[in-house]
């Protein structure tokens, strides 16, 4: 599939800025746009510094957000089509990650909040983000890519490519 082929993003896509003449900011709406894993677009973005990180992030969760309504539908059916089974756990019908970035989003925007806090605020992000790249790096298993076969490969790679090319397309005409 193609969130295999996702870690191409961190090595291909970052090249390719300057030859297609994209700006840190229309970088970040590229990668944010088109790079399917939250991890991936972190650890692509940020690449070309903070502003197309910023940006990519932003575009990235913004399409995470635009799902919640989708995923919310989709699970009211799927509880109402499969019903309750005794015992088992019902998950939330909203993704928990959702509503913290909500939750963010408001606090950000309507709370004053002082520079200390932001200041550490971006160190623990920064932390976090540290630890996110070393532990998606750790996930990445070549054997059990090359174990896929040719096809599944280049299928993954193939979709990834339309994807990134799909919105590149996008950003141009925005």
């Amino acid at each position: 599939s193609h969130d295999r082929a996702d870690p191409l993003a961190i090595a291909v896509l970052p090249p390719l800025a300057g030859p297609l003449g994209l700006d840190d900011a229309a970088f970040g709406h590229w990668v944010g746009a088109g790079v399917h894993d939250v991890g991936q677009v972190v650890a692509t973005a940020q690449i070309a510094g903070s502003a197309a990180l910023t940006i990519a992030i932003a575009v990235k969760l913004t399409r995470v957000l635009l799902l919640a309504p989708v995923v919310a539908v989709a699970g009211v059916v799927m509880r109402r089509r499969e019903g309750r089974v005794e015992g088992a756990a019902r998950p939330p019908i909203v993704p928990l990650f959702v509503l913290g970035f909500l939750a963010a989003v408001l606090v950000r925007t309507f709370v004053p909040l002082p520079v200390g806090v932001l200041d550490a605020a971006q160190v623990v992000q920064t932390a976090l983000l540290a630890i996110a790249l070393v532990a998606l790096g750790s996930a990445v298993r070549l054997r059990e890519l090359v174990g896929q076969g040719g096809s599944a490969l280049a299928a993954g790679v193939l979709s990834w490519a339309l994807i990134a090319g799909l919105a590149l397309v996008a950003v141009r005409l925005s």
